[in-house]
Formats: structure tokens, C-alpha cells, sequence
């Protein structure tokens, strides 16, 4: 599971290559929020040399591109709400966005109606300085005789770099009953405006692993939660593309914001996208097993803390603690590990 992280870029810094023209920094993401992700995006005409303009769509908010390839691709950055809205979400029946989008199981992708079109045709990538997630730390014997765990929460990530996730996403375009509803936090649709909408991508953290590389930190991963997002590695690694490059490559790319609105796709397609998908699984343990986990502030708890100061452990468990327990029976669970420091 993947409900928060963070992101620190500043102007001209390059995200999955991608230079970006505006800074964005936030150390406590939440769903619904508006955040930097990155796509593929392929055009048929330009003339040579020259990078399309952004589309001149109301409510498309692009943060960035490359260069054109010799396939006449590029990368873009572009902001975007977490949480995935299909295109056939029946408002008139429930009008409020869905709630349960902001992750989707990589397993069961292609059966899942939210996600089966967006599989193959929204391949997205979610840059970030590490996600964070609550695990226990030990237990207390409360007044009442109760245990209470306690959850530490804890950024977790690859150390002095970025962390990608893979995703996926869609363009919704707003009507007069999706306005309403997603109006909130600064946010005012407008009829007509296009909405880009992403998920993070998930799998079985490893808690049964028994590849080469069964570190002590893959067995922390599996301890802290039984879920894990999908990461993407932008290096290539052993001669192979990167997993980036083949996660955002993928599938069936599209033009404008109304190609990938009902994008036709054919076997071709599906089939490719389900391969990179495989491809994304195999690698992933190897690449987590170069993470670090480190404590944090509880204040990352509230959305309202967005200071760099969420980055910094309590200076005192106590805090963490309800008044109504005892901290002199604390318990460890086993199989816990020390936490790594950045």
C-alpha cells in the first residue's frame, strides 16, 4: 500500500529526464492532491526538431518535456489528481469522485473495470523523495489490560535519489455534476475542463522472498506492511532498457487528451502492456533491496504538517503514546530490524 510520500524538485530539475519548468516541493502527499507525474506521449506530425506544444486543453497544466525520439515520442511532466476517476464514473448515480482509487493491485489490472483500459493505454510514472508507511515498532499494556501496537511511521526509498513509482492514468473531462464534487483544497473545475487522474500501482511486499537478494531490509519491507508499491528503476541495468523507459513505453501511448479519452487498442497492445508488466514484477525486490527505511516525525500522521521538519524521528517515543498506557511493558516484535539512516 502506498498512501503518502513526498517530493522535493526544484526548477530545472530533471525527473525521468524531463527537465522541469516549475519547482514543486511537498514532504506530506495525500490523495486527491494535485502532483508532478510523468507520461509518454507521441505525436505524428511536428516539424523536425521541434517539441510539441502542451495541448491546448482547459485545466491541462504541463510542468515539462524532452526532446522528441527517433519515434517521434516524448516525455512529459504534467500535474495531476491521486486518485484514478474512469471516464464512465456514473455521477448522476454517486456524485463524489471514488475513494478507493489512489492504489491499484498490479496483480489483477487487466479484470479490474476501474483499471483494464488504463493498463494498457495510461502507462504513468509518479517521481518521489521516498513514500512513507506506518509499521510496529512494539507493543504496550494499556490501563484497561489491552495490548496497543505502536506504528512508527517511516520514509523508505533509495538514499540521495529519487524513487519512481509506476502507475496509471486517465483524462477525465469535467461535467457539470463532477464540478461540484470535486471542488475543494483550492481546486475549482470548471464544465469542460480536462482532469488528469493517476493510481499508484501495487504488489506483495517481500515477505516470502528467498531470491539472492533476501536482505535484511527486504525482510524490514515485509514486516512493515504486506503491501508495497511497484517501483520503476531509471537505469538500465545489465544492457536491459530501463524498467522506466519500458513502463512509460508501453501499451498503446496516446496523443492528445482526447485519443487516450477512448483510445482504441488492439491484442498487440494488451499484450505488450501485460510483458512490461512482468517485466516491472521481476525486477522489483532486487531494486528495493538498495532502499533505506528510516524513521520520521508522527506529525506526517496530519496533512496539515508540511514542513521539511516532518522528516526528523520524534525525539521521544512517549508522544506516540496514548495517556492511558504503560510504557513499562514494551514488547518487540520479532523479526523487526534497525532502522537505516539516509
Amino acid at each position: 500500500m502506498c498512501g503518502r510520500y513526498g517530493l522535493e524538485a526544484h526548477y530545472g530539475t530533471s525527473l525521468g529526464g524531463v527537465p522541469l519548468t516549475e519547482p514543486f516541493t511537498s514532504w506530506n502527499i495525500a490523495p486527491t492532491q494535485q502532483v508532478p507525474i510523468l507520461l509518454n506521449r507521441r505525436v505524428t506530425r511536428t516539424a523536425q526538431g521541434q517539441l510539441p506544444d502542451a495541448p491546448r486543453r482547459p485545466g491541462v497544466h504541463r510542468l515539462g518535456a524532452s526532446a522528441l525520439d527517433t519515434g517521434g515520442t516524448y516525455r512529459e511532466i504534467y500535474r495531476a489528481r491521486w486518485g484514478l476517476i474512469p471516464d464512465w464514473h456514473p455521477w448522476d448515480e454517486d456524485p463524489k469522485p471514488p475513494s478507493l482509487t489512489f492504489n491499484a493491485r498490479s496483480e489483477t489490472l487487466f479484470e479490474k473495470a476501474s483499471y483494464a483500459r488504463p493498463a494498457v493505454t495510461g502507462h504513468c510514472a509518479i517521481p518521489t523523495s521516498g513514500y512513507y508507511e506506518w509499521g510496529v515498532q512494539g507493543s504496550t499494556i494499556t490501563a484497561r489490560g489491552t495490548v496497543k501496537e505502536h506504528k512508527i511511521p517511516q520514509r523508505i526509498g533509495p538514499p540521495g535519489q529519487y524513487l519512481y513509482l509506476a502507475g496509471l492514468y486517465a483524462w477525465y473531462k469535467i461535467n457539470p455534476v463532477s464540478a461540484k464534487a470535486l471542488t475543494g483544497g483550492g481546486y475549482e473545475p470548471q464544465t469542460g475542463q480536462w482532469l488528469l487522474t493517476f493510481t499508484i500501482l501495487t504488489m506483495a511486499s517481500p515477505r516470502s522472498y528467498t531470491g539472492q537478494d533476501g536482505s535484511p531490509l527486504l525482510r524490514e519491507l515485509g514486516h512493515i506492511h504486506e503491501r508495497m508499491p511497484l517501483p520503476l528503476n531509471p537505469a538500465a541495468v545489465n544492457g536491459q532498457p530501463s524498467t522506466l523507459d519500458v513502463w512509460l513505453g508501453s501499451g498503446r501511448v496516446a496523443g492528445t487528451p482526447e485519443d487516450s479519452h477512448m483510445p482504441t487498442m488492439g491484442v498487440s497492445d494488451l499484450h505488450d502492456a501485460r510483458t512490461a508488466l512482468e517485466q516491472l514484477q521481476h525486477a522489483a525486490y532486487p531494486q528495493a533491496a538498495q532502499w533505506r527505511v528510516r524513521q520520521v516525525s508522527s506529525r506526517i500522521g496530519n496533512i496539515k504538517n508540511n514542513d521539511k521538519s516532518v522528516l526528523e524521528p520524534d525525539t521521544n517515543l512517549l508522544t506516540l503514546l496514548d495517556s492511558d498506557t504503560y510504557a513499562e511493558h514494551t514488547t518487540n516484535p520479532e523479526g523487526t530490524h534497525a532502522l537505516g539512516t539516509d
